[in-house]
């Protein structure tokens, strides 16, 4: 006999996914029902949290760049500037997914701001500290809207949901 969400006990509706690694990530009959307009995981505390995490990281990249007196002009040309790396893909997912990456993890605006931080080159701290707010401000609202870093099977698959 099939059963659907509304048959099953409420126990089975609601179970946890299994804890392997990936298996979360494609959802199945058992991890959210008919009921359910959303999987579980799209969901989930940890999801939640790391959208507020990159919600809080682009509102402080924002305030930090007006606090330096940078024209906004530089901030909306630099914006998307990280998803050129979405180019990476033409040379196959495996590829296109560290370069993505790559450009979409916080260590490399941090090491710029950093150097731009401590040089004591004044057109390296002119140029470096807004070029990482801009990138940081970028990876936090990336993060805000559920584009996460890219697993290798696809465009599609990232760390907080499926697109």
């Amino acid at each position: 006999m099939r059963t659907n969400a509304a048959t099953r006990p409420r126990s089975a509706r609601h179970a946890r996914p299994p804890a392997t690694g990936r298996a979360i990530l494609r959802p199945t009959p058992a991890t959210f029902g008919a009921a359910d307009a959303r999987p579980r995981w799209s969901r989930s505390q940890p999801s939640v949290l790391l959208r507020l995490e990159g919600a809080a990281v682009a509102a402080l990249a924002a305030f930090l760049y007006a606090r330096s007196g940078e024209p906004w002009l530089l901030f909306a040309a630099l914006f998307l500037a990280p998803d050129v790396a979405m180019l990476g893909y033409l040379g196959g997912d495996r590829f296109g997914a560290r370069l993505y990456n790559l450009a979409h993890t916080f260590v490399g605006p941090l090491a710029l701001g950093a150097y731009g931080v401590w040089d004591d080159a004044p057109l390296s701290l002119a140029l470096a500290v807004p070029v990482a707010l801009v990138w940081c401000a970028h990876i936090g609202v990336d993060r805000l809207f559920g584009w996460g870093l890219k697993y290798p099977d696809g465009f599609r698959d990232n760390h907080l949901r499926r697109v």
